[in-house]
């Protein structure tokens, strides 16, 4: 997979505790798309929606859900901003290392 295919972030840039209080020094982590995608179904899934009902609730077309699930499409900050609402998802499990929500 390309660079161009993988979000790049920081773990400090998760970090949402005392704003004034030092940031350790971390390890950058990437997340692919495929595992973006994954836990993207995974959210969906969760709530027993189809990809017509959650395009219904976020404005994103089924097409765009279906690519970014199966890994084909790097969502824009729009797009993975209406989702994440509609999904009522907790954006710091999208982006852990593990996957496993706080």
């Amino acid at each position: 997979m390309s660079a161009a295919g993988r979000i790049r972030i920081q773990k400090q840039d998760l970090q949402l505790n005392d704003p004034s209080a030092p940031l350790p020094a971390a390890e950058p982590y990437t997340l692919d798309r495929e595992t973006f995608g994954k836990r993207l179904r995974t959210a969906r899934k969760q709530l027993g929606w189809t990809l017509v009902q959650l395009a219904e609730r976020s404005g994103v077309s089924i097409t765009t859900i279906s690519r970014a699930e199966r890994g084909q499409l790097a969502l824009g900050y729009e797009n993975f901003a209406a989702l994440g609402h509609a999904l009522q998802m907790d954006m710091g499990w999208m982006f852990s290392e593990s996957g496993r929500k706080a």
